[in-house]
């Protein structure tokens, strides 16, 4: 869909990008010792967050003919080392967005679901570059998902919805053999 200039009032892509749960401190991490209240709030930051800030996001979307949902996860290697609360919480993005992709599809709003592997550092103030030193060996970058965000809500991507992308140098591929 084409992009009109900036401002107007209009929302064209709806990025939740939300987190929380990863690590549990205090009582511990595993389900034993993980209290209902952690993980209600890891649902409720991750899950809960996306689907409240999606639902109001489709109505302006539909009216003006269409956008972009693009919901962040995480790759498998991360759900895996997150506490049960955030893995489940990241999976059920996941599924939310292929079955959001599905239900929007008829009003011409694309959702999609980026799954960042490990990152290493905070996105820099300056303009955003490809970060290739050190090829698929390094930690990633806030840049390669920058770049994979900007890709799903172009219009070179404009057949394209329902994807789940791993953003994770591998990871899907190489599982744990990793350090």
């Amino acid at each position: 869909m084409p992009r009109r200039g900036a401002g107007g009032g209009r929302l064209d892509i709806l990025y939740n990008n939300v987190g929380g749960g990863f690590f549990r401190q205090g009582e511990g991490s595993s389900i034993q010792e993980m209290g209902l209240a952690f993980w209600e709030q890891t649902i409720g930051n991750n899950l809960r967050s996306t689907f409240l800030c999606s639902k109001l996001a489709v109505p302006h979307l539909t009216q003006q003919g269409g956008g972009v949902i693009i919901n962040v996860a995480a790759d498998y290697r991360v759900r895996q080392l997150g506490t049960v609360a955030y893995g489940a919480a990241k999976n059920g993005i996941i599924g939310f967005t292929q079955n959001l992709a599905r239900e929007l599809w008829p009003q011409n709003i694309r959702a999609h679901c980026i799954c960042p592997g490990l990152i290493r550092m905070p996105l820099p103030d300056d303009p955003i570059r490809p970060h290739v030193e050190g090829g698929l060996t390094r930690r990633g970058a806030p840049e390669d998902i920058a770049f994979a965000a900007l890709y799903l809500a172009s219009d070179e991507a404009s057949w394209l919805t329902g994807v789940i992308l791993n953003v994770g140098g591998g990871n899907e591929v190489l599982a744990f053999d990793r350090q």
